[in-house]
């Protein structure tokens, strides 16, 4: 099935393909329980593939659909990653203020948005 060729090429290093693969799956199965994945991976496939802007696309989407899965929790790190790496470091700081808070029950996605901004907040 689609699922399982996405994520073969995601594992291969495909990006390109697995970004028409994963957005293909959330427009199929926009209501399947994995559709959150499919997003995810869209994006993260998006990003690797040097699609930052369509990545923050997709991320809004995540967003606006899925405000409080952990997996948008962990791609809005990814989010402020790219608008750091835009010299644009106070939204940066802001989306990890932002998931730290949202996320506070989860250890691992806090952390990593504690650690990203402390990095920021260095330079």
């Amino acid at each position: 099935p689609l699922s399982e060729k996405a994520r073969a090429e995601f594992r291969r290093g495909d990006f390109k393909n697995s970004a028409q693969s994963f957005s293909q799956l959330t427009q199929k199965f926009p209501t399947s329980p994995l559709v959150v994945q499919a997003y995810f991976f869209w994006a993260e496939s998006l990003y690797m593939n040097g699609q930052s802007q369509e990545c923050l696309d997709v991320i809004d989407k995540m967003m606006l659909q899925f405000p409080d899965h952990e997996l948008t929790g962990f791609i809005m790190l990814r989010m402020g990653q790219i608008l750091q790496s835009r010299n644009r470091g106070e939204e940066a700081g802001e989306v990890f203020r932002t998931v730290a808070k949202n996320f506070a029950s989860n250890h691992e996605i806090k952390t990593q948005a504690q650690s990203l901004l402390r990095a920021i907040e260095s330079l």
